[in-house]
């Protein structure tokens, strides 16, 4: 099965989303927001992206973003409760066109924690079971998803999904 029929229909066509959480364990990562003393290095968050992704960020000319996830942001949050739990955000270009890529491993605890702050930010869940996607308000490029141990999001519409390299193989 390909990846992009893993992805329900409805979301196929978010062509961009930020990543949202991040692996924990993966060796030289660091999480956190700015301003706790902790940051995302560009060689960790190279691991989270897929080699053709990266390349395809290179190619639309958007760099590294040494300073997300920053706390002002709108679902900062989420990425809170991502780089809070060991997990990583990590960012390339800025707005709605870069793209944002996450993921960490988490307990059912916190995954129904972030689950409900992503419903109390607007974000509307579809799929039930092993993997729940929460797809961004107001069509914005974004969607989270929520599985038995981990959460993986992408936003902006540089981002996809498919190129989230800890969700491959889901």
């Amino acid at each position: 099965m390909t990846r992009s029929a893993r992805i329900p229909a409805a979301l196929r066509g978010l062509s961009g989303v930020a990543a949202l959480v991040a692996v924990l364990g993966t060796a030289g990562c660091s999480g956190g927001t700015s301003g706790s003393g902790t940051s995302t290095s560009e060689e960790a968050c190279s691991e989270l992206v897929t080699e053709a992704g990266l390349e395809a960020l290179e190619g639309a000319g958007l760099g590294f973003d040494a300073g997300w996830p920053r706390a002002d942001d709108e679902w900062g949050e989420v990425y809170s409760a991502i780089t809070g739990a060991g997990g990583l955000s990590c960012r390339w270009g800025e707005g709605d066109e870069g793209a944002t890529y996450s993921a960490a491993n988490l307990t059912s605890e916190r995954l129904e924690e972030v689950a409900g702050t992503l419903e109390g930010l607007g974000f509307s869940p579809a799929g039930s079971g092993d993997r729940v996607f929460y797809v961004a308000p107001d069509g914005r490029p974004a969607v989270f998803v929520v599985t038995p141990d981990a959460l993986y999001g992408v936003a902006g519409t540089a981002a996809h999904l498919e190129d989230l390299a800890p969700y491959e193989g889901r």
